[in-house]
């Protein structure tokens, strides 16, 4: 039950990729096309910046809401038994802030044709990460030891793109 009320975050953060997504491509292919010089260039890229961290900064406040939430909308809907799956709620909605970010770090991945070639090896990384965590964490500790496999793998996701986004000098 804490994983479906969290999962409203992540419905929300998909749509708002979904929508954002060919905005962002647009202005990219945009830039190329048109081959903006630097302040042009540079203006674009704080526009996408900021179209974003709006996007990150959204899902993070629907997370902190569905958090602070989850307790008293378990005693609503749901029977005992799923009393303490408010526990999971907070994880997962940080999981899905990452996620988030890493929708915005990997929109120029699919736009370059040479950092396309790594995705798969990020997804396989992340989804080894995710399994080993859940072998290990779910005997110990649950449900909850689940929750942390999907943050600690969605951390994993978010900061390979981010090292396979960052242009050469910046690194």
């Amino acid at each position: 039950m804490g994983a479906t009320i969290a999962e409203v975050n992540s419905m929300i953060a998909m749509s708002l990729n979904q929508s954002l997504s060919p905005i962002f491509m647009s202005q990219l292919k945009s830039a190329e096309r048109n081959a903006l010089d630097g302040a042009a260039r540079r203006t674009m890229e704080i526009s996408l910046a900021q179209s974003g961290l709006l996007m990150v900064a959204t899902i993070s406040c629907v997370g902190l809401a569905l958090s602070a939430g989850a307790r008293e909308l378990l005693l609503l809907i749901a029977t005992n038994e799923f009393r303490e799956s408010h526990q999971v709620v907070a994880i997962l909605c940080g999981a899905t802030v990452l996620r988030s970010s890493y929708f915005v770090f990997s929109q120029p991945i699919f736009f370059n044709h040479q950092a396309v070639k790594r995705m798969p090896l990020i997804t396989g990384t992340c989804a080894a990460i995710n399994i080993g965590a859940n072998l290990v964490l779910l005997p110990r500790i649950g449900f909850i030891g689940a929750a942390l496999a999907s943050l600690l793998s969605e951390f994993a996701m978010t900061s390979l793109a981010l090292i396979v986004v960052r242009p050469k000098q910046h690194r």
